[in-house]
């Protein structure tokens, strides 16, 4: 998380960040990135009136996988450059 400070500054990012994210009506996806590890990917299994299931973390190679095989919905939001 981070204060957008214009001109693509941001005040006190924190390690790792999100900076893409989809969702459906059965999942929640999300690319994590840091500044002191890999790209990791996670999905949400929503789940009606329970909580969602984690899963992840992920590599760009084994979301890949995943996201074919479940059908995951693409990142919509992408965290500004």
């Amino acid at each position: 998380m981070g204060y957008h400070m214009g001109g693509g500054a941001v005040l006190g990012l924190s390690d790792p960040t999100v900076t893409a994210a989809g969702s459906d009506a059965r999942f929640v996806t999300f690319k994590c990135e840091s500044n002191t590890g890999p790209v990791r990917f996670y999905y949400i299994e929503k789940k009606p009136g329970e909580e969602g299931e984690v899963s992840g973390p992920f590599s760009a190679d084994e979301y890949a996988q995943v996201e074919n095989a479940k059908m995951l919905p693409p990142h919509s939001w992408t965290a500004r450059p």
